[in-house]
């Protein structure tokens, strides 16, 4: 039931516009993590989509679902 506050209204509203943008990035965050897993069952976990490279350990420490080197992530971004 919506309140019959407009502020309070409002507030609802936005904070159920910000769950559902969370929800998407969780649920791309799982298919993305989900595609890592199958790479790593597929046996080529860790090497870059674009050029077939190594990523660096550190890299997929912290990305743990990255498909692209340092190098290839760099100019996918500056395109």
């Amino acid at each position: 039931e919506m309140p019959n506050d407009w502020v309070d209204a409002a507030q609802i509203r936005g904070n159920d516009e910000v769950l559902e943008g969370l929800d998407d990035q969780t649920r791309a965050r799982m298919v993305a993590l989900e595609r890592a897993l199958l790479s790593i069952k597929e046996g080529n976990y860790g090497e870059c989509a674009e050029c077939g490279g190594d990523i660096k350990k550190a890299r997929l420490l912290a990305l743990p679902d990255a498909t692209l080197c340092i190098a290839c992530a760099r100019e996918a971004e500056t395109g």
